[in-house]
């Protein structure tokens, strides 16, 4: 991994971990969610755009609309022969976003591409290249200048995009862009419901569906379980505790391990309103995180009262 890193055939080492951790970005300056399917550095053009647009700049008041923008000639691509060319086109995301008020996965199809209104409306978006701002993605940025019919002009900047650290999506934008994602592929009512495990996981070890799923099987399968993943016993010692052979220590374990899953499959539908085909597009998550759930709940001290 290390050596496309480096010139040469020596990896320096040291260097690549200078300043290593000093401090982490998770921490600082902070963790940033991306947007918008685009290149990240249409990002800010994008929220000039929008920004334009809540300030009441329509398509149809709009004269002209010129972005200053960082040397990076590779985003400035007056006409994308093709949707999927557009998210590399600061001209066509701003058009996008001015006449939809959003950018999306749809945004970019060809479909979207060329139809008339984007067509009408992408000769009127220009970009100018101005070297001194600086192309470093933390320290540009985007000055928007909108000329209106009407003769006045409306300008603004645009430092950092929304979703990185110091402008942070809400809840709901985090959301929506799940849902533009899964819902092509789950559907809005599956969706909705992977949705909601994956904001409940906090939940686990708790009052969760895992938790009420281990209390609800006999002391010799809280027992068995306990052996293997609390206690990291393997299937051989759970043998010699019990006096018995080892596939049939397996085979008590296996079938422990599939009555929690059965068990959690009943609280989920219940929590969830969903049932049949729609659980089970969900299920995967839990089934394959199962053992490492189960790891740290029979370490937490709320099943330490269920024995």
């Amino acid at each position: 991994f290390l050596h496309p890193q480096q010139p040469g055939d020596v990896v320096d080492l040291p260097l690549v971990l200078e300043g290593f951790g000093a401090p982490y970005r998770m921490e600082k300056p902070g963790v940033g969610f991306k947007k918008y399917p685009a290149n990240y550095y249409t990002h800010r053009a994008i929220d000039a755009a929008l920004d334009l647009r809540e300030r009441g700049v329509t398509p149809g008041s709009l004269e002209s609309l010129e972005v200053s923008f960082p040397p990076l000639p590779y985003v400035c691509r007056p006409a994308p022969r093709t949707g999927l060319e557009g998210k590399f086109s600061v001209q066509y995301v701003m058009a996008v976003a001015l006449l939809d008020g959003r950018v999306a996965i749809d945004s970019f199809s060809d479909r979207r591409r060329f139809s008339p209104d984007v067509e009408a409306l992408l000769p009127r978006i220009h970009v100018s290249i101005d070297e001194s701002i600086p192309v470093d993605f933390v320290e540009t940025y985007v000055i928007a200048r909108a000329r209106l019919h009407a003769g006045g002009v409306v300008e603004l900047r645009v430092d950092q995009p929304r979703g990185m650290w110091a402008r942070p999506l809400t809840a709901q934008e985090r959301k929506e862009k799940f849902f533009d994602c899964a819902e092509r592929l789950l559907g809005r009512k599956r969706a909705e419901a992977l949705a909601a495990l994956v904001e409940g996981m906090d939940a686990l070890g708790d009052v969760s569906a895992l938790a009420e799923a281990f209390s609800s099987l006999s002391a010799k399968d809280r027992n068995l379980l306990r052996y293997a993943y609390e206690q990291g016993l393997s299937i051989d010692e759970i043998a010699v505790v019990h006096g018995v052979h080892r596939a049939t220590a397996a085979r008590w374990v296996a079938r422990a391990r599939g009555e929690v899953f059965a068990a959690t499959r009943r609280a989920l539908a219940s929590r969830l309103r969903v049932g049949g085909t729609d659980l089970d597009s969900i299920l995967w998550l839990v089934q394959s995180n199962l053992d490492v759930n189960l790891s740290q709940l029979l370490r937490s001290s709320i099943t330490n009262t269920g024995a």
